[in-house]
């Protein structure tokens, strides 16, 4: 067995029994339909020694958990450790203030997937990764929210607090113009970004013709190095010949002015710019 789903209904799930199950690659607790205890989570799986992949239940307690800035908890050993080969979180938009506080960040997950909760503030999402150890190692994030526009700005300035951050799918709120508009208001160090992923596209084509004006700005300012833009499936019936090809100059001009690609690569198509379909 190198996968584990678990669906349940019940009030109460015991995890124990997934920790004899040394093989798993993949844990996923995302389908879960009851509350878990964040703490039991880490304790079940921190002796999977090949687990790579773990997607958290919606919704998860403290149980267990001390207090935030409780002193004596500050002077004891850490309360949990990850399995050695964890790359990959899904995390529900962790709203507990004691399980942000208590959060102990897997120092190898370079990858995170957060689903945005309509219950509770957006602008958790960057609590969730505003340690030092998201912030430095973090490569590829994914957001699927389908928050308003001032909402959906706050999570501009995770593009440049990730030094390492090469890939961001923004899935339901990518296409909001507040994102780019604080982007390239806020004047800040370039970003490492190379791979963009926006979705949905907006209908019309007029709003089209300004979002394409904003990535070009956004692109020039703020994103040198963005050389790929992943538009949802989703959106194919109405992305139009114009779009697709304005698109592929722009990215292609924001690669070759980076001056962090080989040309030649670039000309030849090794390296790959453009629009692609997610």
């Amino acid at each position: 067995l190198q996968s584990a789903s678990t669906y349940h209904r019940s009030r109460t799930i015991s995890l124990t029994p997934m920790s004899k199950c040394l093989n798993l690659r993949i844990v996923d607790l995302s389908v879960l339909m009851t509350i878990i205890p964040f703490l039991s989570i880490p304790h079940a799986v921190r002796n999977l020694k090949r687990l790579e992949t773990l997607r958290f239940p919606p919704e998860m307690s403290h149980k267990g958990l001390p207090k935030v800035n409780d002193p004596h908890s500050e002077r004891s050993p850490p309360l949990y450790q990850w399995p050695p080969k964890l790359k990959r979180l899904q995390l529900w938009r962790v709203h507990d203030s004691i399980i942000l506080g208590n959060f102990i960040w897997p120092e190898t997950v370079t990858a995170v997937t957060i689903i945005e909760s309509n219950h509770y503030p957006f602008n958790t999402i960057l609590q969730t990764l505003s340690t030092d150890s998201a912030r430095q190692r973090l490569q590829r994030v994914r957001i699927l929210s389908s928050r308003p526009t001032d909402e959906v700005s706050i999570i501009a300035p995770l593009c440049f607090q990730m030094e390492k951050l090469k890939f961001l799918s923004l899935q339901g709120c990518g296409c909001d113009p507040g994102f780019y508009r604080r982007i390239i208001t806020m004047s800040p160090e370039l970003a490492p970004l190379e791979i963009l992923e926006i979705s949905p596209l907006p209908l019309e084509h007029k709003l089209r013709v300004e979002l394409v004006r904003d990535l070009k700005t956004v692109c020039a300012v703020a994103f040198p190095r963005v050389r790929l833009l992943g538009i949802a499936a989703s959106c194919i019936d109405y992305v139009s010949e114009w779009f697709e090809l304005e698109m592929d100059k722009v990215l292609m001009e924001n690669a070759r002015n980076s001056g962090h690609y080989d040309k030649e690569k670039l000309e030849n198509g090794r390296i790959q710019t453009g629009v692609y379909y997610f």
